[in-house]
């Protein structure tokens, strides 16, 4: 039984349920999950390249944040961007 398993509750729902805008992104930089947070700024993006919901003049930047995360430079770590909304 794993720790979360152990923690009882579901996983799925509580993150689903949380305000915040959240994603999660394969290192092919495809979206692969979205939150309904999310969903409400740049819509159902899922299946789609990140970038695509990132204002043109910021794409460079998001793509050179992204690759080092991937390859391990650094932390982790959020950095800003605007973004193109649903509508």
């Amino acid at each position: 039984m794993t720790e979360l398993a152990e923690l009882g509750g579901d996983l799925h729902a509580a993150i689903e349920a949380v305000n915040v805008p959240s994603y999660v992104i394969d290192p092919h930089g495809i979206i692969r999950w979205i939150n309904p947070a999310a969903k409400r700024i740049v819509g159902d993006v899922r299946g789609r390249q990140f970038t695509s919901v990132v204002a043109p003049e910021d794409t460079l930047r998001a793509r050179e944040h992204f690759a080092r995360n991937i390859v391990g430079e650094g932390h982790a770590r959020d950095t800003d961007v605007v973004l193109i909304g649903a509508d």
